[in-house]
């Protein structure tokens, strides 16, 4: 365990229990650094992640090695999360089955296709870590999905669709994910800049980066706009438009910074009366 400047009776607590665990202590450095010592104190052959706040299903860590001992080509397995209240009370499961694809699908990873990026959810192979490096202590945000990224660039990836993970919702205001909207966009683009600077010739990725590039303004826009920041917002989702005009989802959500909230509204929920639709049209048709 890996104890990164905890101020509460964490040491206190576990000591009784030193004789069957590692006990770990740094200065607060972040959750990437925190990590990294983990990985480098670690003496077995798979690494896993665990946050203090999140818990796993008994059966985690036997299905996830199970899939690496059966194939030797996977450098990491993931899965769904489940996310549950403070109380551990569950919530929902987070995603969409259709996130979790297995193989050496670094494009899928690269625009959002597949939901690789949460570290409780992981088991990787330690000797990945001594071949393409450990986690990015630079990155405040987005470090998990530099890394995912990175590894589904140079191995194979197994996702479980099954949640295995629990992750506590706790005060939105609270969430490193509710960071000023500047903040999270530098991150953004500091991510970008990495990726095109080490990984720019890789096919996948240089054909795809009007499309990264297109996908980072729109979060972008999202945050300023969460923000009530509307005119930086518009400037997002125009930018966002200029580099790939074919996402739908820059033209929907520049409604709201252009013509105001009502109408935008209106037309979420139109795309959801489609979306359930065709979903029906489906059902009837696999019915048949």
């Amino acid at each position: 365990m890996v104890d990164d400047g905890s101020t509460d009776e964490t040491k206190d607590i576990l000591r009784p229990y030193f004789n069957k665990i590692s006990y770990l202590y740094q200065e607060n450095q972040g959750a990437s650094a925190a990590r990294n010592k983990g990985i480098l104190n670690a003496k077995g052959e798979y690494i896993a992640f665990l946050d203090s706040d999140d818990m796993w299903v008994p059966e985690k860590l036997t299905k996830q090695v199970t899939v690496l001992e059966n194939n030797s080509d996977v450098g990491m397995v993931y899965s769904n999360i489940n996310h549950c209240d403070i109380a551990g009370n569950f919530i929902k499961k987070a995603y969409k089955d259709k996130l979790f694809q297995s193989g050496f699908i670094p494009e899928k990873v690269l625009l959002w296709k597949v939901n690789c990026g949460h570290p409780p959810t992981w088991l990787i192979r330690k000797k990945c870590f001594d071949e393409i490096g450990l986690l990015d202590t630079s990155f405040k945000m987005s470090e998990d999905r530099e890394f995912s990224v990175r590894i589904a660039l140079n191995y194979k990836i197994y996702g479980l669709k099954e949640p295995l993970t629990w992750v506590r919702i706790h005060n939105p205001d609270q969430r490193l994910g509710r960071s000023p909207a500047a903040e999270r966009e530098r991150y953004y683009f500091k991510f970008l800049d990495l990726l095109f600077q080490q990984h720019g010739r890789q096919p996948c990725v240089y054909r795809n980066k009007k499309k990264l590039l297109a996908g980072y303004y729109w979060y972008a826009g999202k945050a300023y706009l969460r923000d009530k920041d509307r005119k930086t917002a518009r400037n997002r989702f125009w930018r966002s438009i200029r580099h790939y005009p074919f996402q739908l989802k820059s033209y929907i959500y520049l409604i709201p910074v252009s013509f105001g909230e009502p109408l935008f509204r209106l037309i979420l929920n139109i795309r959801l009366l489609l979306n359930n639709w065709i979903r029906s049209l489906k059902k009837m048709a696999a019915s048949k």
